[in-house]
C-alpha cells in the first residue's frame, strides 16, 4: 500500500540507487562493446518496467556483468563492437530475449524457478556479494587491476599491488565505511548510504581529488533514451534467435534468484509468472527506447532493500533520479569519488549474505549445506550463471534420492495411551501375524525399488507375518508403478495366506488406484478411511488359534480372544461330521454350447474323485403331443439329442470318465424332472450350466435353476459359460447357520477332490451390532478350523460391506475358481443371509457357484 511515508522511504532508496548505478552502468556497457551512455539508458527505462509489471518490491532490473559478457560474445560475431550495426543488433537481441521471456510467463512457466532451493539462493547471494565485495576492494585501495579478471586472479593481483595502496585513496573509503557503519547503528532511518557518498565527496575534495590520485566518476551524458528501432528482419532474427533465448534463460534465472533472495529477508512471496512477464516486458519495451538486455542487479537490489525501499515505485524513482542526475546534475555527480562508492558497495555485500540461515542450513543438513557450498564456489569459480545451475541441478538429484527413498517405518500400538496410537518404538512388541508400517514419501517409479526392497526385508524378517497393514499419511502421490508395485505385493502376500491393506491414503492416491483398476486387484474392502477400522476389521481375518496362543495383546481387539494358557490343550474342532461323499453325478444338459461347461466341469470333478456321471438331455411335450398322447420322441429331436449325448460319450471315454446318457421325453417342468432323477439315482450333486452373467431367466434350463436349486435335496452346481475349477482356490460363504455347516463340509469335499485352499469367509453389514460382527467372526474361525482338522489349508476372513458385493469381490481378489455357499427352503433362493444372498452370487459372477442343501 503507497502512503506519503512509503514514498519517502521509496524516493530516498531510489535516489540512492540512481547515484550507484552511475559508474555501474558505464562499466556495464563497455563490456558490452557498446558506448557508455547505453549503460544508464538501460538503468533507466527496463527498470520503470519491470518494476511496475513484476511481483517483487524490491529487485531493481538494469545492465548486468553476465548479461553485458553474454550480449558482447552473441553480437561481436556479427558486427564490430562500438559500430551502428552493433547497437541495432545488440537492441534486437534485447528485444528478441524479451519475447522469449514474455512468453513464458504468459504460458506460467514461472514453476520453474520452484528449482531454485532456498540452499542454492543463500549460496549464490553469498558468492556474489564475496564476488562484489572483490571487485570493489582494487577501487578501495586504490589498485590498478584489469576488469573481467577470474576470483583467484583478481585476489592474486590485490596481494602483488597491495604495497602500492595509494593512502589517500584507503583513507577516503575507509572514512566513508566508518561514516555507514556508525549512522547504520546509530541513525537507521537516515538515509545513510547518500550521506555516505557525499561525505566521502567533501572528502576527497578536502584531501585534493585527482591529483592525490582519487580517481572520480567523471563526467557524465546529460542526454535521455533516443527512440530505437531493433533490426527485426528475418536474417537478424535468424542469427540472434539462439543466443537470445540464452540471454532470456540467464536474465530470468539472475532476476528471480535475485528476487528470492531480497524476499527471503523481507518475507514476501515472489510470483514467478508475474517476475518472467515483467523482465520480458522490460526487455521488450526497452529495445525501443536504446536500452540493451538487462535483468536484476544484486548491487541495487540489495542497496534498494538496504536503503528502505517499500514499494515498486523505489525502481520508478531510480530511474527518474538517473534520468535527472544525467540532465541536471552530471557535473556534480561526476565529483563522487569511486573509493567512496566502493565503501558502500562493501557494505552491501555484507549484507547480502544471510549469516542466520548459513548457519541454520548448516547445523540442519548436511546435504543442504552440500548445494549452499556447492552453489557458493560455483559462484566464486565459475561462471555465474553456471553457478545457479549447478546449484539447482544439486538440488534436484538430492531431492531426487530423497524421493526415491522414503522412510518405511515399522509401527505398533503404544500401550501406555489410552488410544493405542502408533508410534515408532523398537522396544514395543508387534503383533506376530500382522506388520504395520507407515511409508513417508511418494510411491512413484523412482521409489518402488527402495519400497518393494524393504516390503521384502520385512517377509523375510518375519514370514508369520502374513498380513501387512500400509499407513498412508505421508503418500501424496502414487503413480503406475507404485501401483503395481501394492497390487503385486498384495497378491504376493495372498498366495502365503495373508493380505496387503492400505488405511489413510489420500484420496489422491485412491483415485489413481481407481482409475487404473488397481483398487479391485488389492480390494476396496482392503482399504480403510483409518487405522481404527482397520485393525477392527483386519483382526477378524487373523488366525485366533494363534491370537489365543498370544502372549502379546497388542490390539485392543485382543480382548475379543480367550487365550489358552501355557500347557494347555487346543480347543476340539467343531463338530460337522464326516465330509460328505461325491459318488454320484447328475448334469441336465441340452445340446447348446451353455450346458458345455457345465458337462466338462462334471466329468473333471468325476476323474478326480471317482464318480459316476449320468448325462440327461429332456425334451418336453409340447401341449398337442400331450392332447394327442404321442408316446414317441419326434425323429428330429431324437436325432439331435442323441448326437449331442454321443459327443459327451466320447469325451467321458476320453477323460475316463465311468458316464451314462439318456434322452428323457417329459410331460413335467423341467426342474420338477431334474428333481426326481436326481432323487432317483440319489444324487450327491447336480451340474447345472448358465450363460454367462445375468442369466437365470435367460434360456430353458436357466428358467429352471433357481428351482431346482430351491427344490433338489442335494447340492446344485452352477456352471456358467467357460468357467473352469481347477482348485486355485476356494471361497466358502458362512454365517454360522445350519445350512451354512452343510456349505462348510461341501466346501471340504471338493478341496479334498481338488487339493485346494479355502478361504472361509464371513460377511456383515457396518451397520450391524458387534454382537453380530462377533457371530461373523467366530462363524469364519469355525468353519475355517473344521477344514484344518480335516488337514486342509483354510482361512478364516471376515469383511464388511453387501454380502454378495464382498463374496464376489473375494472371489476376484484371490483368484478363486469356486464359491461355495448355502441355501434352504423349497420355494426357490430363500430369503436368510444365503439365501437371497445366493441369488445375487450367482447372477453377479462369471465363476462356478455351489449352493450346498440340506435334505
Amino acid at each position: 500500500m503507497v502512503t506519503r511515508a512509503t514514498v519517502k522511504a521509496d524516493f530516498m532508496a531510489g535516489l540512492t540507487g540512481a547515484v550507484v548505478v552511475l559508474p555501474q552502468g558505464v562499466a556495464f556497457a563497455m563490456i558490452a562493446g557498446l558506448p557508455p551512455v547505453y549503460g544508464l539508458y538501460t538503468a533507466m527505462v527496463p527498470a520503470i518496467v519491470a518494476g511496475l509489471f513484476g511481483s517483487s518490491r524490491h529487485l531493481i532490473s538494469g545492465p548486468t556483468t553476465a548479461i553485458s559478457i553474454v550480449v558482447f560474445a552473441a553480437v561481436s560475431k556479427f558486427a564490430e563492437p562500438g559500430s551502428a550495426q552493433f547497437v541495432q543488433l545488440a537492441l534486437t537481441l534485447t528485444f528478441l530475449a524479451g519475447v522469449y521471456q514474455l512468453a513464458l510467463g504468459l504460458a506460467r512457466m514461472g514453476a520453474l524457478v520452484n528449482f531454485i532451493s532456498h540452499s542454492v539462493v543463500v549460496g549464490f547471494t553469498a558468492g556474489a556479494a564475496v564476488l562484489i565485495a572483490t571487485s570493489q576492494l582494487k577501487h578501495y585501495f586504490g589498485m590498478h587491476i584489469p576488469s573481467g579478471e577470474s576470483f583467484i586472479h583478481t585476489w592474486r593481483d590485490l596481494i602483488a599491488q597491495l604495497p602500492e595502496t595509494n593512502p589517500y585513496v584507503a583513507g577516503i573509503a575507509t572514512l566513508t565505511l566508518v561514516i555507514l557503519i556508525v549512522l547504520m547503528k546509530l541513525k537507521p532511518r537516515w538515509p545513510v548510504m547518500l550521506i555516505g557518498m557525499v561525505l566521502g565527496s567533501l572528502a576527497a575534495a578536502f584531501a585534493g581529488g585527482e591529483s592525490e590520485g582519487i580517481r572520480l566518476v567523471g563526467k557524465l551524458p546529460s542526454d535521455l533514451p533516443p527512440l530505437s528501432m531493433p533490426d527485426l528482419h528475418l536474417a537478424a532474427v535468424k542469427q540472434l534467435g539462439s543466443a537470445a533465448l540464452a540471454v532470456a534463460m540467464l536474465g530470468l534465472v539472475e532476476a528471480v534468484s535475485i528476487a528470492r533472495s531480497v524476499a527471503s529477508k523481507s518475507g514476501q512471496r515472489i510470483n514467478g509468472n508475474q517476475e518472467f512477464i515483467g523482465q520480458g516486458l522490460a526487455n521488450a519495451v526497452g529495445s525501443f527506447f536504446s536500452s540493451y538486455a538487462s535483468s536484476g542487479s544484486f548491487t541495487r537490489s540489495g542497496l534498494n532493500y538496504t536503503a528502505g525501499a517499500v514499494t515498486p515505485l523505489s525502481a520508478v524513482f531510480a530511474a527518474v533520479s538517473l534520468a535527472l542526475i544525467v540532465l541536471l546534475v552530471a557535473p556534480l555527480a561526476a565529483h563522487l569519488p569511486i573509493a567512496a562508492m566502493a565503501a558502500v558497495l562493501l557494505v552491501v555485500a555484507y549484507r547480502l549474505i544471510d549469516f542466520h540461515h548459513i548457519k541454520t542450513i548448516i547445523s540442519t543438513s548436511k546435504r543442504e549445506t552440500a548445494v549452499l557450498a556447492t552453489t557458493f564456489f560455483a559462484t566464486l569459480f565459475v561462471e555465474l550463471e553456471f553457478a545457479i545451475y549447478v546449484g539447482v541441478m544439486l538440488s534436484l538429484i538430492i531431492y531426487l534420492m530423497r524421493t526415491a527413498q522414503p522412510r518405511v517405518a515399522d509401527i505398533v500400538p503404544d500401550p501406555n495411551t489410552q488410544q493405542r496410537n502408533f508410534v515408532i518404538d523398537k522396544k514395543l512388541p508387534e503383533c506376530p501375524q500382522l506388520k504395520v508400517i507407515r511409508i513417508d514419501g511418494s510411491i512413484y517409479f523412482g521409489a518402488v525399488d527402495h519400497v518393494g526392497e524393504r516390503l521384502h526385508s520385512f517377509a523375510e524378517a518375519n514370514p508369520a507375518q502374513k498380513h501387512l497393514l500400509v499407513v498412508g499419511t505421508g503418500v501424496n502421490f502414487i503413480d503406475l508403478a507404485g501401483a503395481e508395485l501394492l497390487a503385486a505385493e498384495a497378491r504376493r502376500r495372498r498366495a502365503q495366506g495373508g493380505d496387503l491393506y492400505l488405511a489413510k491414503v489420500k484420496p489422491e492416491a485412491c483415485e489413481t488406484l481407481r482409475r487404473g483398476g488397481f483398487r479391485d486387484l488389492i480390494g476396496a474392502y482392503n482399504i480403510f478411511p483409518g487405522k481404527a477400522s482397520a485393525i477392527a476389521n483386519i483382526f477378524q481375518r487373523l488366525d485366533h488359534a494363534i491370537c489365543a496362543r498370544c502372549d502379546k495383546r497388542i490390539f485392543g481387539e485382543c480382548a475379543q480372544v480367550r487365550p489358552i494358557l501355557p500347557g494347555a490343550a487346543a480347543p476340539a474342532a467343531p463338530e460337522f461330521g464326516a465330509l460328505p461323499r461325491v459318488e454320484r453325478l447328475l448334469v441336465a444338459s441340452d445340446d447348446s454350447e451353455y450346458t458345455a461347461g457345465a458337462i466338462h466341469e462334471a466329468l473333471r470333478i468325476a476323474k478326480k474323485s471317482g464318480a459316476r456321471v449320468r448325462v440327461i438331455h429332456m425334451i418336453p411335450r409340447t401341449d398337442n403331443e400331450l392332447t394327442a398322447g404321442t408316446e414317441e420322441i419326434p425323429e428330429a429331436l431324437l436325432a439331435r439329442a442323441r448326437a449331442h449325448l454321443n459327443d459327451v460319450e466320447r469325451e467321458a471315454i476320453a477323460a475316463g470318465v465311468t458316464c451314462d446318457t439318456e434322452v428323457i421325453y417329459t410331460s413335467l417342468r423341467l426342474y420338477q424332472e431334474i428333481v426326481n432323477q436326481a432323487d432317483q439315482m440319489k444324487a450327491d450333486l447336480i451340474v447345472m450350466g448358465r450363460r454367462g452373467r445375468r442369466g437365470l431367466a435367460r434360456v430353458r434350463l436357466g428358467q429352471a435353476t433357481a428351482k431346482v436349486i430351491g427344490h433338489a435335496h442335494c447340492a446344485v452346481l452352477i456352471v456358467p459359460r467357460n468357467a473352469e475349477i481347477t482348485g486355485q482356490r476356494l471361497v466358502l460363504a458362512t454365517d454360522g447357520s445350519v445350512y451354512a455347516d452343510a456349505a462348510t463340509a461341501m466346501a471340504g469335499s471338493l478341496a479334498k477332490i481338488f487339493a485346494a485352499p479355502v478361504s472361509a469367509l464371513s460377511v456383515t453389514l457396518p451397520s450391524q451390532s458387534d454382537r453380530r460382527h462377533e457371530e461373523a467372526r467366530v462363524a469364519a474361525n469355525r468353519a475355517a478350523a473344521f477344514l484344518r482338522s480335516h488337514e486342509l489349508d483354510a482361512e478364516a476372513v471376515v469383511y464388511h460391506g453387501r454380502p454378495d458385493e464382498v463374496i464376489v469381490e473375494t472371489t476376484m481378489a484371490k483368484k478363486a475358481d469356486l464359491i461355495v455357499i448355502g441355501s434352504h427352503g423349497r420355494t426357490g433362493l430363500d430369503r436368510v443371509m444365503l439365501g437371497s444372498v445366493s441369488e445375487r452370487v450367482i447372477d453377479a459372477t462369471s465363476t462356478a457357484v455351489l449352493v450346498a442343501k440340506i435334505s
